[in-house]
């Protein structure tokens, strides 16, 4: 009787070693320093892994911090997966890290009851400790066909606007700020004396000038037109970095008509987040256009119906608009997108 127990307590020894030795070698990695990886914002590709299995693995990614702000991730693998055992090589992808902060996310690759963790690290700087911005390249409409093209300095200020052959506005700066712009024939000066900007537009025998005045963050606060028997005031308030509302009034051979224009955010960035150039000219040009230079539009009412309207956005992994569909006041659909570069 001692002697079949003392057998039965060596079979189940033995069963229980094989099956612990069975677990630990489910899957197992030969280069085990590349489980924890650290990338600089500007790398692409991830140390590779190569690891054994003795059956069909899985695998799953876990985005850390932050998490992204559409579906999807900002790192990928391949293969994510493997049907019988074997040796198994996977390349990890990463996209540029242009969101500023930075992130981290975990891989785990599962045998039967086996795990293995992959941890990896994107900072938020170049090796040279550069961050790396991301600036709107152009606009395409509902079908992807390019609208407006936009190229920069080294400094990421707007250099040049395009619009096929058929307009081009070239961006001139002296000591930081910008003094001219050539479009063809047409030119616009632009003379800053402390917080006044005096506006003056050339085409031909045309010449208007204008004032633009500026509050204390250097911004728009009150614009002046006038031509003839048109002149027009309009004044700029703010809300958390944005205008929230552009009014004032408008007088047309004496007649007086008031006006207002008030927006709504999201709390994602605008394509022109990034974009350094003035920043009293990005909103004074481009706010009445409805495009924030902050953050993005998504509601625009006014005394004026046409004026009136919704936006919606698709957004990629950085917080960027991809993808922008306008309603207008009478319900009319209308979509575009944004591209964009990526520079140190």
């Amino acid at each position: 009787m001692k002697k079949l127990l003392l057998m039965i307590a060596l079979m189940i020894s033995v069963t229980v070693f094989m099956s612990c030795k069975k677990n630990k070698d489910n899957i197992s990695v030969e280069n085990k320093e590349a489980l924890n990886q650290t990338m600089f914002a500007d790398q692409t590709e991830g140390k590779s892994i190569t690891f054994v299995t003795t059956g069909a693995w899985t695998s799953s990614i876990t985005e850390k911090t932050p998490k992204s702000t559409k579906s999807g991730t900002w790192l990928s693998m391949n293969p994510y997966f493997g049907n019988a055992a074997g040796t198994y090589t996977i390349t990890i992808k990463l996209e540029p890290n242009a969101t500023g902060v930075e992130r981290t996310a975990l891989i785990i690759l599962t045998c039967n009851d086996t795990d293995i963790h992959i941890n990896i690290t994107q900072k938020a700087t170049t090796e040279d400790g550069e961050t790396i911005v991301k600036l709107l390249e152009a606009v395409t409409d509902g079908n992807g066909v390019l609208g407006y093209k936009y190229e920069y300095d080294n400094l990421n200020r707007i250099e040049r606007i395009s619009f096929g052959e058929t307009y081009s506005a070239k961006f001139i700066y002296n000591d930081g700020e910008l003094v001219r712009i050539e479009k063809g024939a047409e030119t616009e000066e632009y003379n800053k004396i402390g917080n006044t900007i005096t506006i003056t537009v050339k085409s031909g025998e045309y010449v208007n000038t204008s004032k633009l005045y500026l509050n204390e963050d250097n911004l728009p606060s009150k614009y002046e037109y006038e031509y003839g028997i048109l002149s027009s005031i309009k004044n700029y308030q703010y809300l958390n970095g944005n205008v929230n509302k552009i009014f004032g009034t408008q007088t047309l051979d004496g007649h007086i008509t008031e006006h207002s224009i008030e927006y709504e955010y999201d709390n994602m960035k605008s394509p022109f987040y990034n974009c350094k150039t003035p920043k009293w000219y990005m909103i004074w040009y481009f706010q009445e256009r409805n495009s924030g230079t902050l953050n993005n539009i998504i509601r625009v009412n006014g005394t004026e119906n046409y004026v009136k309207g919704d936006y919606q956005y698709e957004y990629d992994l950085d917080g960027f608009p991809t993808k922008q569909i306008y309603t207008n006041y009478v319900g009319e659909k209308f979509q575009g997108g944004f591209k964009y570069i990526i520079r140190n």
